[in-house]
């Protein structure tokens, strides 16, 4: 509009929820909403985004029309101001799943729900057996908490952590280890890696020895180490 000669420039913006006849209550991230409230947060797509992102990109708007910013096809406001640090909380939470398999009720959503009395568990004795989730777009991970029910006894899974972009083709991000999970200790696992960019990440789970079988209650995934 720019190079046609336009001298002004209106922007109009809305969000539509449920037909436009609610309002939705946000927060900027989902590492702040309560399991279970249906708050929805700003970060739901994988992108850290600021409350005033809309104010902001409108008044870099107006200085790209008036001169003082470069005309780009590149929107030239970041998300989130300044140099922001990488986004914060459980990148997976409540982002889509699937697994290879599962049994009964046990599906792969319950491993992301937030609540840790669910639980993904795959077919028995077809070792091995994967849970993905799909982060909704391409992001630094550096470390995946792997946990089970709480009251579940000790036991040892095999597991291998990898990442891609498509959930087609993915590479290792952490070799296949035993990983231990003690009720004495929150039934829990953490692996660290390198950080990598991927869009999905993929857990393969190999061996288990408190069941014949892949389970994961929350599969966590975090941009910081």
């Amino acid at each position: 509009m720019i190079r046609l000669g336009s001298q002004g420039l209106y922007v109009s913006m809305f969000d539509e929820f449920n037909e436009g006849n609610q309002i939705a209550k946000t927060a900027v991230s989902a590492a702040w909403v309560p399991a279970g409230t249906g708050i929805r947060a700003l970060d739901e797509d994988g992108t850290a985004c600021s409350a005033d992102y809309y104010l902001r990109i409108t008044a870099d708007g107006g200085r790209m029309l008036k001169g003082r910013l470069p005309l780009t096809a590149t929107r030239p406001t970041p998300p989130l101001p300044g140099s922001p640090p990488p986004p914060a909380g459980d990148l997976a939470l409540r982002r889509p799943a699937t697994a290879g398999s599962h049994t009964q009720a046990y599906a792969a959503a319950n491993a992301v729900d937030g609540n840790p009395a669910t639980y993904w568990e795959s077919a028995n004795h077809a070792f091995p057996q994967w849970l993905q989730v799909d982060l909704g777009a391409a992001t630094t991970v550096s470390r995946v908490v792997l946990k089970l029910p709480p009251g579940w006894e000790r036991r040892t899974q095999t597991v291998r952590i990898e990442g891609g972009p498509d959930g087609g083709s993915f590479t290792t991000l952490a070799a296949a280890a035993g990983r231990t999970f003690d009720p004495a200790s929150g039934n829990e696992a953490t692996i660290t890696f390198a950080p990598a960019t991927a869009r999905h990440l993929r857990v393969t789970v190999t061996a288990n020895t408190g069941w014949p079988a892949g389970q994961v209650a929350a599969l966590e995934a975090y941009a910081n180490p």
